[in-house]
């Protein structure tokens, strides 16, 4: 992965180093926060070792997989995986949406959102001033 260039990775469904067997990428990731329930699938953030961050918080509510850090530069930075939930109003773009309403002084987010989501949630995040800026990717 160094070959690519990165200043951040946000990985989903990723093991965790810290109990990893693989010397490797235990090795490779000398700089990282994640969070998951089960060892080996969970949100890591990975950063190059001279990249100063500070783990300022991780979501309390029903979604477990959002870390929350401070780079040294003062920049807020939230990594996001979102789950299924038991209702439509409760899963994926919900949950970001919801953490966003609640913690609107995150400076940068970074997640996965599928073009398919509902456009109106879709439109309300763009909306949110001086909080976010989004960026579709297909």
């Amino acid at each position: 992965m160094d070959g690519l260039g990165w200043d951040i990775l946000v990985v989903q469904e990723c093991e965790n180093p810290h109990n990893s067997k693989d010397i490797e990428y235990r090795e490779w990731a000398q700089n990282y926060f994640w969070v998951g329930g089960l060892e080996y699938k969970g949100l890591g953030l990975f950063m190059p070792v001279n990249l100063e961050a500070k783990l300022i918080g991780q979501n309390a509510m029903s979604n477990k997989y959002f870390i929350t850090v401070q780079l040294s530069n003062g920049i807020q930075l939230l990594a996001v995986w979102t789950q299924a939930g038991s209702q439509r109003n409760t899963g994926y773009i919900y949950q970001l949406w919801e953490y966003l309403k609640t913690n609107e002084d995150i400076g940068y987010v970074i997640t996965d959102i599928d073009k398919k989501y509902d456009k109106d949630v879709i439109k309300e995040l763009k909306g949110i001033d001086e909080t976010i800026r989004f960026r579709v990717l297909y």
